[in-house]
């Protein structure tokens, strides 16, 4: 009779961790953002059972201004734009980041979001999601009006996007912090965005030189995580 409590009583232990499933921390979000940069809703996704796990994430806009952009970063990678779901793997105990990073491209105005995770082979029990409500204000100063690029994620880890806001620039170029020129990107026009490839770099701090037609209109900076 002894043994057959102490199995029941070791059942009911498992199945409480395995039922814990997923949590996320923190799960609500209210942020204020500059409407020249950017402003990240960074949560620890937890594992709380004794199992590994692959993980989905889904992210769902409710409401956003035209022109606005949002990231999804976890372990494994930041997500361009167009990316709205991925899986990662997250070991039974461990825990992970889940970001999400949104840019109001100079575009005053309010959003809300939701971030989804789950474990697609136990969805009901295995869940949770963070909502994120982002308001950007315009505060009338020259720099917000003349911004010539926004640069994000900031810092970097395998791609920085450059989104190309003044309709005169011609060329990018990419250099060190001891000014070594590391690559040069032609601007399309009609192309606002562009992808640069950093995951060759090291970690450190980079700078973006912008120019128009051989003439320097600004310098960046950004980290390479």
């Amino acid at each position: 009779m002894k043994r057959i409590v102490t199995i029941t009583l070791f059942l009911l232990a498992w199945v409480g961790v395995n039922a814990q499933g997923l949590t996320l921390t923190p799960s609500h979000f209210n942020l204020q953002a500059d409407v020249s940069g950017y402003v990240d809703a960074h949560a620890t996704l937890f594992n709380n059972s004794n199992l590994d796990r692959v993980i989905t994430w889904v992210r769902v806009v409710h409401q956003q201004p035209s022109g606005w952009y949002t990231m999804v970063c976890d372990d494994n990678n930041c997500y361009a734009p167009s990316t709205s779901t991925m899986n990662v793997g997250l070991a039974a105990g461990a825990q992970g980041i889940l970001k999400l990073s949104i840019f109001p491209n100079g575009v005053p105005g309010y959003a809300e979001y939701t971030v989804h995770a789950y474990d697609a082979t136990d969805s009901a029990n295995v869940n949770a999601s963070m909502h994120v409500m982002v308001s950007a204000l315009d505060v009338g100063l020259p720099s917000v009006r003349n911004e010539v690029v926004v640069l994000f994620p900031n810092p970097a880890r395998d791609v920085l996007y450059i989104n190309v806001l003044n309709k005169t620039v011609t060329s990018i170029e990419l250099y060190s912090v001891v000014g070594q020129k590391l690559r040069t990107i032609k601007v399309v026009p009609g192309n606002p965005s562009i992808a640069v490839p950093v995951d060759d770099l090291k970690k450190g701090v980079y700078f973006v030189r912008v120019y128009s037609h051989q003439r320097e209109l600004v310098t960046r900076m950004f980290s390479k995580e």
